[in-house]
């Protein structure tokens, strides 16, 4: 089926199409063709579109799943309306990282019953899952009875169909009630504070404030850890666009619009930026890019070949959640290793796909088609990699991120111990937490966090992650002395 009218009612995420309707006698009845569904970064999921095919042409009854009906009775279009919508509902809610920051990016395929019946289904009922608040910072819930109870049960019933007919695994797979917990904690916060007026005339509204879970439950990799987790991606592009991004402490979703080349020739496609990554002066209108740290049009500009080559550390204006404009600094070896990227797997790529540099696009990473690497793509990957891994420990986009941070300040406390003399180990809780405080402010504003007590979250997380463990070494070692 081709598409041809593009209807999006719940964001610039899933959307559904209408096959083209043929001219046809004006005394037949005009009946639209089925619909289908296509994810946000162009993915076709074939299984929910089986679904919705058979929903459509009235062959999979919603309330006998195991048996099909024996005369099919095709539901009336507006039904059919509102099962499509409800299933691009539940897909755009999965791609939306922010709606459950724990779990990062949920494609189809990867979601499981408490996923829906817990955190989709709370957020439905809160009234964070609405266009209006995501409009307007004013959470009004949906109807219980007409609404919610619709797209929940046509959500659940397709899932368990997919799980009946083997395309999905382990959707009824069980989770503890603490991992539920924490998660719809997490994504509750995250919705309470992300949401901003669509208009800058309008009252901004009140952030509700609380101290933040600890990112990963408390659970970091080791730096060696981390490496080999980085070691398990097949794909330059991917691996390299993650390191950067944990270089710069970068959320997944900051990467596509702050690695801009400067030099190329670029005209942003205002229709496809998400809201909350648009800044006020920007316009379609191709331009050629330059790194500077002053014109509000070549924010997201990496640094140039130049200077790259020639600073130790370099700055960098980013726009991130909130459209909050925000300096980042990276080493020169970040930089050094952009343009050695562009020198290498980057021309390549281009030169497989018969692209000249002319035609290319200005964002530095791109998939093997030559078009810009986007975070639904590097999202799959991560959970790849995940599933390939022989650790427990498992690192989500935004765990990058966490790891950033607490490397940063491990570093900082590091630094002062040797300047002193001093063994970590002898450091007073107190002392860590002021020797922490100035890296941490300077964190702050690296990753564009309004709060201060945000980012000494991570102070906490380190001590917990970092130096609790050393004292059970020394615990366990007057163990074995001592107990025979």
């Amino acid at each position: 089926m081709t598409g041809d009218n593009r209807i999006n009612e719940v964001g610039d995420m899933a959307f559904v199409y209408w096959p083209k309707v043929e001219h046809i006698r004006r005394i037949s009845l005009l009946k639209e063709g089925r619909p289908f569904l296509m994810e946000a970064d162009g993915d076709y999921p074939q299984g929910v579109n089986w679904y919705l095919d058979g929903r459509c042409n009235g062959k999979i009854d919603p309330q006998n799943l195991g048996k099909p009906p024996t005369v099919s009775r095709e539901p009336l279009h507006n039904t059919v309306r509102r099962i499509a919508y409800s299933l691009a509902n539940l897909l755009t809610w999965g791609e939306t990282e922010e709606a459950h920051p724990t779990l990062g990016v949920l494609k189809w395929h990867q979601m499981k019953h408490w996923h829906i019946a817990d955190l989709y289904l709370d957020a439905l009922n809160r009234g964070y899952w609405t266009q209006r608040y995501w409009e307007h910072g004013v959470a009004v819930p949906l109807d219980p009875e007409g609404t919610i109870t619709f797209r929940f049960t046509e959500a659940i019933s397709c899932f368990r169909w997919l799980a009946q007919e083997g395309l999905i695994d382990r959707f009824e797979e069980p989770t503890t009630t603490f991992h539920i917990a924490s998660a719809a904690h997490a994504s509750n916060f995250s919705l309470a504070s992300i949401a901003a007026p669509g208009d800058d005339e309008e009252p901004k509204k009140q952030h509700f404030r609380r101290n933040r879970t600890k990112p990963m439950d408390g659970i970091l990799p080791s730096m060696e850890q981390l490496l080999d987790w980085f070691s398990l991606f097949g794909s330059e592009t991917n691996r390299r666009a993650l390191i950067h991004n944990f270089n710069l402490g970068l959320r997944i979703e900051e990467g596509q619009e702050n690695n801009l080349l400067p030099g190329a020739m670029h005209a942003r496609d205002m229709r496809h930026i998400r809201r909350h990554v648009q800044h006020p002066k920007w316009t379609d209108e191709p331009r050629v890019l330059r790194y500077s740290l002053s014109d509000d049009d070549m924010i997201g500009v990496l640094p140039d070949r130049k200077a790259a080559f020639s600073e130790d550390v370099l700055s960098m204006r980013i726009i991130g959640k909130g459209r909050k404009v925000r300096l980042v600094h990276m080493t020169g070896g970040c930089a050094q290793a952009v343009w050695q990227y562009f020198d290498g797997p980057r021309r390549e790529i281009l030169k497989r796909n018969g692209i000249s540099p002319a035609q290319a696009p200005a964002q530095l990473f791109l998939n093997i088609h030559g078009a810009p690497l986007k975070a639904g793509a590097l999202s799959k990957a991560i959970t790849r990699a995940n599933d390939d891994s022989k650790s427990t420990v498992k690192i989500t986009a935004h765990g990058l991120r966490h790891l950033f941070a607490c490397f940063f300040l491990k570093n900082a406390i590091e630094a002062h111990a040797a300047r002193e003399g001093l063994a970590v180990t002898q450091l007073t809780y107190e002392q860590i937490e002021k020797i922490a405080e100035m890296p941490a402010r300077t964190l702050q504003r690296h990753l564009g966090h309004e709060f201060f007590e945000d980012t000494a979250g991570y102070i906490r997380l380190l001590i917990d992650w970092w130096l609790s463990p050393q004292y059970f070494t020394m615990w366990n070692q007057f163990l074995d002395a001592n107990i025979a």
